[in-house]
């Protein structure tokens, strides 16, 4: 971390790429646990140390545009880590384009923090497959698995915030044999 990226690399683009896509992973913890999901789930968020980190690698790909994803496990149980890592971002987007998108389950954004998106630009897609039965037969919450239908209703929730702050939203609908 902290050093440009490897000559290797470099030499293989035609061009100095016009942006780059970052996937920042916040978190391995997550309160669902979707059959179709390959992201382990551990314990333990990004640090303060790591973000710094984070920070430095990113500064090494200006002048390049900047798509930061904020990923997990579930991206809004490290909260803070995505207010830190905007903030420390904060210098970088005053000299060059930086765009925030994230991937959530929305069962953790209320109207605060939906504002506090919106106010960000941040481009938000939320999990959620479709209607209840379609959603809660691979969706399932981690700790208690008869809450699927209340989990689904959080998720709407959710989603009904960032519409309401006008943030932009689309839906991350996953098919599956189940689901179709």
């Amino acid at each position: 971390l902290g050093r440009p990226l490897p000559k290797a690399i470099l030499r293989r683009m035609a061009a100095p790429p016009d942006r780059y896509q970052i996937s920042v992973l916040l978190t391995e913890q997550c309160n669902m646990r979707c059959k179709y999901c390959t992201t382990a789930k551990r314990d333990g968020d990004m640090g303060p140390e790591v973000m710094a980190e984070v920070v430095r690698l990113l500064e090494t790909t200006e002048p390049a545009g900047l798509d930061v994803n904020f990923h997990g496990g579930e991206p809004t149980l490290h909260w803070d880590g995505i207010v830190d890592l905007a903030r420390r971002l904060e210098p970088t987007a005053q000299r060059r384009r930086v765009s925030y998108n994230m991937c959530t389950n929305g069962t953790h954004l209320d109207a605060d923090r939906a504002k506090w998106l919106a106010d960000l630009g941040v481009d938000v897609r939320v999990s959620i497959d479709g209607r209840p039965d379609a959603h809660i037969v691979n969706r399932k919450p981690w700790k208690d698995p008869s809450q699927a239908n209340a989990l689904y209703e959080k998720s709407l929730q959710g989603l009904d915030h960032l519409v309401s702050a006008g943030v932009a939203t689309s839906v991350n609908m996953v098919v599956t044999p189940d689901t179709v």
